[in-house]
């Protein structure tokens, strides 16, 4: 299978998730402010050489603990803690639209 922009963009669509296109060619997601978390979530997808990739960020938002231990938490805790907070998170993100306060 050939991973392209059509193709993602169609999974997004039959999700029901818009995307945008934006001058690089890249694919734009939005997720507004809700009452849950106060900040747009943008999400940018890119695909590019039969990869699919992902950055994505929060303009204003400013993290409770330092970006760096919440990026590399994840890497460096017990695996039962791990696999606990992988299922939780994927149970807590299942729809396109939970975007909530991080999990502890």
């Amino acid at each position: 299978m050939t991973v392209d922009k059509k193709l993602i963009r169609e999974y997004l669509d039959e999700l029901h998730i818009s995307t945008r296109i934006d001058e690089d060619g890249d694919m734009v997601i939005v997720q507004s402010a809700d009452e849950d978390f106060g900040h747009d979530v943008v999400i940018f997808v890119i695909v590019n050489n039969n990869r699919l990739s992902y950055a994505a960020g929060s303009p204003g938002y400013q993290p409770a603990e330092d970006p760096y231990f919440l990026a590399t938490a994840a890497a460096t805790c017990p695996p039962p803690l791990c696999a606990m907070a992988t299922c939780a998170w994927n149970a807590h993100s299942s729809s396109t639209r939970k975007y909530r306060k991080p999990i502890s």
